[in-house]
């Protein structure tokens, strides 16, 4: 009768074991945002001989409107004009950049921060001409306001990044993969914001680019990258952008993003939880056997003193 309520009790605790391991923490809704833009008119592009119109689409908040000058999420959409169609979107719980600039005595500093909820998609922004195979560029323009904390005083850094299809740079050539391979911001050394910086730079604009070197944001055709761990991106000496919750998609063709492919770090990160389950199991056949061992010695015991 012992062993048995002894194999009871371990039952119980292995019950509680797996109801820790199930109630996991909610996941942020990456679309659920705060301060969105609602501008709309961001003017023609021009790629290839043709002008298409594109616009930032205004997005209705799904929660509770902040301060315009709080850190992310980030939500940016823009889309075809004469389709009421989006062709890029990006979403990120966290965009932090990091700059390295010039100071006095010619040694160099470091300023970062983080994207406020106003983060937009901005002129630049180019979709495609139509959503054939003969579409291979997109570009996404973030304007990400930084500086003063007020909105008529704040400087706005660019940042471009450059998706494409093209077999030559992918090295698909059935046009199946894309990828980001160049990522290129512009803004300008505030003095106000950027401490002790060499005079000669004060006020200056700068520019920091990769020179299409990168291989970042790869996924196949009809699929949405999406990478929940932190990861970095090293522009150039001058830049990092830092992404938490980063979920991206060019091309797109139905309005929304498509299945994910998850980034290294997520996958790596989803491998820990067999070897966490199996290490429980593990310790609660530990747990039963030596409870039974024990169970079954007193058992012998109290037989032997009877006798």
């Amino acid at each position: 009768m012992r062993s048995i309520f002894i194999l009871f009790v371990a039952a119980l605790i292995s019950n509680q074991i797996f109801g820790c391991l199930g109630d996991n923490d909610t996941p942020m809704l990456l679309n659920s945002v705060t301060d969105l833009s609602t501008e709309t008119d961001w003017g023609n592009e021009t790629t290839n001989g043709t002008t298409t119109t594109s616009t930032a689409v205004p997005i209705t908040p799904t929660a509770a409107p902040g301060p315009s000058s709080s850190d992310g999420p980030v939500h940016a959409r823009f889309n075809y004009t004469d389709k009421n169609q989006f062709c890029i979107m990006m979403d990120a719980t966290s965009i932090e950049l990091v700059i390295t600039y010039p100071t006095e005595g010619g040694n160099h500093s470091t300023k970062s921060f983080k994207a406020p909820n106003t983060t937009h998609a901005a002129i630049g922004s180019v979709c495609g001409a139509n959503l054939t195979n003969e579409e291979l560029e997109e570009k996404l323009a973030l304007s990400i306001p930084y500086g003063s904390e007020d909105p008529s005083n704040r400087e706005v850094l660019i940042l471009y990044f450059n998706f494409t299809r093209n077999p030559n740079i992918t090295g698909d050539k059935s046009l199946d993969k894309s990828q980001v391979y160049e990522i290129n911001a512009r803004y300008r050394y505030d003095p106000n914001f950027f401490p002790n910086i060499d005079k000669k730079w004060s006020g200056q604009e700068a520019l920091a680019h990769s020179n299409g070197t990168l291989k970042e944001f790869v996924v196949l055709k009809d699929r949405s990258y999406q990478c929940n761990s932190p990861s970095a991106i090293k522009i150039d000496d001058t830049l990092t952008i830092k992404f938490t919750g980063l979920r991206t998609q060019a091309f797109v063709a139905n309005n929304h993003f498509d299945t994910p492919e998850p980034c290294s770090a997520d996958v790596q990160s989803s491998d820990l939880v067999p070897i966490i389950i199996g290490a429980v199991l593990a310790a609660i056949v530990l747990i039963v056997l030596i409870a039974y061992l024990i169970g079954r010695a007193r058992m012998r015991r109290q037989t032997y003193e009877s006798i």
